[in-house]
């Protein structure tokens, strides 16, 4: 799914076109795509207004696939907790794909300041937020960086952050290493509240 991408081998014999996975070649085709432009169409047609920032009381998007197959968080409430105690000044909002219409899922990503989601194509909306926000990424043990979702973040003004998930893979739930996710969390809140430092 999120891990291919269809572009020319440009180190092969062949020149043909193939799926492989980013782990091959990455392309950066992402970064071409207009998300700043569409993020404003969007948002002007379903009448979303900018939103400014209040950095004592942070807007935070917590992804939970509870709804899917794989990459969800085994351990999600426990997170919920560990997150909650460390940011209690911050506003917490949990979206689960499946209840919610398109309209809705673009509602909450332009709402957040910050979006913490196991790797997954909801965090392909992270382009409806406003620019300036942060991104934590929970990826899953494997040889290769996930950058794709990195690329859309960083295409559209937010701070990209990534921990990686103590079990699980692709095809499975992940367990979060919820110490790590709580200290990667600290450090995107601190750049949110400072965003000069």
């Amino acid at each position: 799914a999120g891990e291919a991408a269809s572009c020319p081998r440009r180190h092969s014999a062949k020149c043909s076109k193939s799926w492989y996975s980013m782990q091959e070649e990455v392309c950066s085709w992402q970064l071409s795509l207009p998300r700043a432009v569409q993020r404003e169409v969007i948002s002007c047609a379903l009448g979303i207004p900018p939103r400014q920032k209040d950095p004592s009381n942070l807007n935070i998007l917590v992804v939970n696939r509870k709804d899917a197959h794989s990459r969800f968080i085994q351990n999600h409430r426990e997170m919920m907790t560990a997150l909650r105690k460390a940011n209690p000044s911050a506003t917490f909002r949990e979206f689960v794909a499946a209840d919610m219409s398109l309209e809705d899922q673009i509602r909450a990503f332009a709402w957040a300041d910050f979006v913490i989601a196991p790797h997954g194509a909801a965090l392909g909306q992270v382009s409806y937020m406003n620019p300036g926000g942060a991104v934590l990424e929970i990826g899953y043990p494997k040889t290769t960086m996930p950058l794709i979702f990195m690329g859309t973040a960083s295409s559209v003004g937010q701070r990209y952050f990534l921990s990686i998930a103590k079990s699980g893979s692709h095809g499975t739930g992940l367990v979060a290493n919820i110490q790590d996710v709580v200290s990667v969390a600290r450090k995107a809140v601190q750049h949110l509240q400072a965003p000069g430092e």
